[in-house]
């Protein structure tokens, strides 16, 4: 595969060399090429990992600069994960010399994986003072929105799609109920070598108990309220975007010309 380029009246040829595993030319075919071949003519890529960012930035992206994003030549594109799941885009986007920037959750074995994967490709030391990276504060995006002020836009949300009793009647019916097991940082267990899995009991009247009823609720449908977030972040004036999402415009505004 080769890219063919004209740039400040030069020709530049670019090929798909990084890429040496099978696996990740693969992956490149499969997640890459096949179903997001636009990104190919991209003047910049911007990676993100959940649905509600993949639904929001290019919808706030407008909001922002009044332009719709494939008016500027600007892809948005969700992975669908973390960590591994951006190489295939990063290798690409490496080999074809086409801008790259990344909208992460916080979280620290996120951050910390999605550190190793850039690394790999753009080399020891690449990350941590990348302009092209916008990580939020050790959470996903509908914690950060919580953790920043915009409860009611999550809330408003919420009462569009379910009501205005939904969050109060999740609180009530799942007070001291279990949450979903994960798995425990131990040992395994010794009679039958398998992992060991705990869960809490959920206590929604300690502090930000609230928030996390929120959280749930907006996990249990994740597409829809996803679209309705997206809805009440675009009816903000620009100045009132979450300063993340504000970040990173203006790291593509800098970044693109």
């Amino acid at each position: 595969m080769r890219a063919i380029s004209k740039k400040n009246g030069t020709t530049r040829v670019k090929a798909l060399i990084s890429a040496t595993e099978p696996e990740d030319l693969r992956k490149i075919h499969r997640e890459v090429i096949h179903s997001r071949g636009d990104i190919l003519f991209a003047n910049a890529i911007v990676l993100s990992e959940g649905e509600t960012e993949e639904q929001s930035l290019p919808i706030l992206f407008e909001t922002f600069f009044e332009q719709m994003p494939f008016e500027t030549g600007i892809n948005f594109v969700g992975v669908n994960g973390s960590g591994a799941k951006y190489r295939p885009f990063l290798l690409l986007a490496h080999d074809f010399d086409i801008p790259v920037y990344i909208f992460s959750d916080g979280e620290e074995k996120t951050v910390r994986e999605l550190r190793k994967h850039y690394e790999k490709v753009f080399g020891e030391n690449s990350f941590d003072n990348a302009n092209n990276i916008v990580i939020l504060d050790n959470t996903d995006f509908e914690g950060y929105l919580l953790n920043s002020g915009y409860v009611h836009v999550i809330e408003n949300a919420i009462v569009k799609i379910d009501g205005e009793e939904k969050i109060d009647s999740w609180i009530r019916k799942r007070q001291g109920t279990p949450t979903k097991p994960i798995r425990a940082d131990k040992p395994p267990c010794q009679t039958c070598k398998q992992p060991i899995f705990e869960s809490e009991l959920r206590d929604y009247t300690q502090e930000g108990g609230r928030n996390k009823a929120i959280l749930e609720i907006l996990d249990s449908k994740k597409p829809m309220y996803a679209k309705a977030v997206t809805e009440e972040l675009a009816a903000l004036s620009k100045s009132d975007l979450p300063a993340k999402v504000i970040q990173l415009f203006e790291e593509l505004q800098t970044g693109v010309q």
